[in-house]
């Protein structure tokens, strides 16, 4: 049986197959922070020109669903990379 390997530990070892795929929709985003606030790993930035976040650490994500669940509008989708399946 294959043992899951966590997207930190799949960056760590240069797996780039085993990070997150997420997505923000920006005609869904109203700029209202949610994901950027809830996110327990701060894999979301911020942009100031835009005021939209932008994604910084796909890497860290642990498929957690803060951030689409916070997300008022479900302008963000975050979902694991098809090699992981």
């Amino acid at each position: 049986m294959e043992r899951f390997i966590s997207p930190l530990e799949a960056s760590v070892a240069g797996d780039k197959s085993q990070m997150a795929v997420i997505k923000i929709d920006y005609k869904l985003c109203t700029g209202c922070k949610a994901c950027y606030d809830e996110c327990p790993l701060d894999v979301f930035g911020w942009n100031e020109e835009e005021d939209k976040p932008i994604i910084l650490y796909p890497s860290e994500c642990w498929y957690c669903g803060a951030c689409e669940i916070d997300c008022p509008t479900k302008a963000v989708d975050v979902s694991q990379s098809i090699a992981q399946w």
